[in-house]
């Protein structure tokens, strides 16, 4: 069975069906598929196999703050740019952790990081940022810099 999408035609009706959409077959497709009709399986979007732009690419998370869906309209974003390099999220946090005073909850790192596309993960990289190895890094004003374990973070 192909994983390309197909269309299909109601004969009676003249009504058209393209597969890959989710959701329940139309009724005269499910005749169709029962009769022998091939019909590909819609793909997840999450499932896709797509390779990054930088090869052994990480995931990248920037701090955004509360307000804001890019931190724009918060005030300490400014002074508190962060951005966590990482394989994933249970990765992120164990990672980042230890640098914070406060450590980072899984509710705090929905609300307050937002994880980079891939064109974004591939500027920070050309901009000097290695994205292919895990680390947590501040801006100290005019570059980013790898942020240090804090004594009082390992308690």
């Amino acid at each position: 069975m192909s994983n390309e999408p197909i269309t299909l035609t109601n004969s009676e009706t003249g009504e058209t069906w393209t597969s890959g959409k989710r959701g329940r077959l139309p009724k005269w497709v499910t005749l169709m598929r029962d009769n022998g009709t091939s019909i590909p399986r819609a793909t997840p979007v999450s499932k896709k196999d797509e390779q990054p732009t930088i090869p052994g690419a990480l995931k990248v998370w920037k701090y955004v703050g509360q307000s804001g869906e890019d931190g724009d309209n918060d005030p300490r974003q400014t002074t508190a740019r962060c951005l966590i390099v990482a394989k994933d999220r249970v990765a992120a946090i164990t990672l980042a952790n230890p640098t914070f005073r406060n450590h980072i909850s899984n509710t705090e790192m929905n609300v307050m990081w937002n994880e980079l596309n891939d064109e974004a993960v591939t500027l920070l990289h050309a901009g000097g940022i290695d994205v292919t190895k895990p680390a947590v890094y501040q801006s100290t004003g005019k570059a980013w810099e790898v942020r240090k374990s804090l004594q009082s973070a390992i308690v």
